[in-house]
């Protein structure tokens, strides 16, 4: 309430103010490079910019911000530049995990469930279930961590993945090769891929639960 004052304990403060592209002082608009309302260099599907001899990748672009991304473009930035055109790469727009380095980690890939509830309506099934700690076996004992999964109840599509855990961060990558690779949920849980009760073998769990949850 404005004019009163509170007092909160916590144990940490975080200032997550967000990130601006640094591209103010390079004289970009004598080169005809151009930038957007929100200082960002824009580029197109190959990391050229609007001046045919400038490239650009990373932060300072108009793609989304993150240290995977501008690892994967300045690759393909390079990779054009030494590359006749015939034989150059473009950039895609992918789902992409994404780590927030908490405690316990937050990882996360393709959509959140109002997005895809919105898009897909009755389409859309979810399945949340709990992380076991290693060699215990999935629904005994103590959890440690949460996984919830998005996908279409119909065809077995992933569409989005959320994960806390302290191993989030390596097992959202599952989720995020079954979204490339178009492996329905149906196909995935066909086979045991998970060698040892634990974080891995929750994933497997919470598969099942959503193919329960989408034949209701």
């Amino acid at each position: 309430i404005e004019g009163t004052r509170h007092e909160i304990v916590a144990e940490a403060l975080v200032a997550a103010t967000g990130f601006a592209a640094n591209t103010k002082g390079f004289g970009l608009e004598k080169q005809r490079v151009y930038v957007d309302e929100q200082g960002r260099v824009v580029v197109n599907e190959q990391m050229r910019t609007s001046a045919s001899h400038v490239w650009a990748a990373g932060g300072v672009t108009n793609h989304p911000l993150h240290l995977g991304f501008a690892r994967h473009q300045a690759r393909l930035l390079v990779t054009n530049l030494t590359s006749p055109f015939f034989a150059q790469e473009r950039y895609r727009e992918e789902p992409f995990p994404k780590v927030l380095p908490t405690t316990p980690f937050l990882s996360s890939v393709g959509m959140k469930e109002e997005e895809a509830m919105r898009k897909y309506k009755g389409d859309c099934t979810v399945s949340l279930t709990p992380i076991s700690f290693p060699l215990t076996p999935p629904g005994s004992g103590p959890t440690r961590g949460i996984i919830k999964l998005i996908g279409r109840k119909r065809s077995g599509d992933i569409l989005g993945a959320h994960i806390a855990d302290p191993q989030a961060d390596a097992l959202v990558l599952y989720f995020n090769l079954a979204m490339r690779a178009e492996i329905p949920v149906f196909d995935l849980v066909e086979h045991q891929h998970f060698p040892a009760p634990g974080p891995a073998e929750s994933v497997y769990q919470n598969l099942e639960t959503w193919i329960e949850k989408a034949s209701e």
